[in-house]
């Protein structure tokens, strides 16, 4: 349940009907190797990142801001109405809801967080690449994990220009496309520590869930 422990926080359960509907894709091919180590080595150097974002999920969508440091630390900031502020702090993922001032904990190790912020993501040996379509300006790649394919799989989509990372696509239990896209990334900004940690105000009383 590794890959979709970070999903039940920020973009909810993984599906994996869709991938088990489809044959297995052919072999990369050398170019798509080059390719792969190439982005690799373009998102190396981005140790930290904000942006915007914007998520798409059940016809309709939310906006926030971004931010994350490598190799293991993120934090998504919804805009009201939402009351969900997210953290991944490096040991735990961080679920606080603002209006309800409940606060909610989870392992973070083996999490997609970990994933997506590594060194040479796209050529961890946890994870498989199912398929990778580069067209039209946009470079399209599909991961599972290698392990547990039954936890779903992610697509994540990258300019074929910069090699920066874009947006990401899973899909939910009911089979509907939930979608992040960064908007207007800017990388290795100095950020806060605070950031990737949250301190629950005294009022609030005792936590929902002990970590």
């Amino acid at each position: 349940m590794s890959l979709l422990r970070i999903l039940l926080v920020i973009l909810g359960p993984w599906s994996a009907a869709a991938f088990a509907q489809e044959s297995p894709p052919d072999s990369l091919s050398t170019a798509d190797l080059a390719l792969i180590a190439r982005i690799d080595a373009h998102l190396n150097p981005q140790r930290t990142m904000q942006a915007r974002f914007v998520q798409f999920n059940g016809g309709g969508f939310i906006e926030g801001t971004v931010y994350w440091r490598r190799p293991d630390q993120a934090r998504f900031e919804y805009d009201s109405p939402s009351p969900l502020l997210l953290i991944a702090s490096g040991t735990l993922l961080i679920e606080v809801d603002l209006e309800l001032e409940q606060v909610s904990h989870y392992l973070q190790s083996g999490s997609i967080a970990d994933y997506l912020l590594a060194d040479n993501m796209l050529q961890s040996p946890e994870l498989k690449i199912l398929w990778l379509d580069n067209d039209n300006g946009i470079i399209r790649i599909r991961l599972i994990e290698r392990e547990a394919p039954e936890n779903g799989d992610i697509t994540l989509l990258f300019n074929a220009n910069t090699l920066d990372l874009r947006r990401w696509t899973i899909s939910s239990p009911n089979g509907a496309d939930i979608i992040v896209s960064l908007i207007n990334p800017r990388y290795n900004l100095i950020v806060d520590d605070d950031l990737f940690h949250f301190q629950r105000p005294k009022e609030w009383g005792p936590d929902q869930q002990a970590p």
